[in-house]
């Protein structure tokens, strides 16, 4: 079996909270729609920009990234306490 590949996607918010994602072929055909939650779909800029440096830099450096990244949101948690 050939494996799908998306080059293209849009978001569709849903009226109820959920966001659809639908992938697009080079025609510009649906080959894919999946749901992700609204609290999902938040996460996806970080998501991309994680993502993008352990392509660019390696996953090591992505790595630490996230702990940074997760240390700065506990910070600031805390201090909306």
């Amino acid at each position: 079996m050939d494996k799908l590949l998306a080059t293209g996607f849009e978001f569709e918010p849903q009226a109820d909270g959920t966001v659809a994602i639908e992938f697009y072929d080079d025609n510009g055909n649906i080959i894919s729609t999946q749901a992700i939650t609204g609290n999902a779909f938040l996460a996806v800029p970080l998501a991309a920009f994680v993502t993008t440096a352990a392509m660019k830099l390696g996953p090591e450096v992505a790595k630490k990234l996230v702990h940074i990244l997760r240390a700065a949101e506990e910070e600031v948690e805390d201090g909306l306490q």
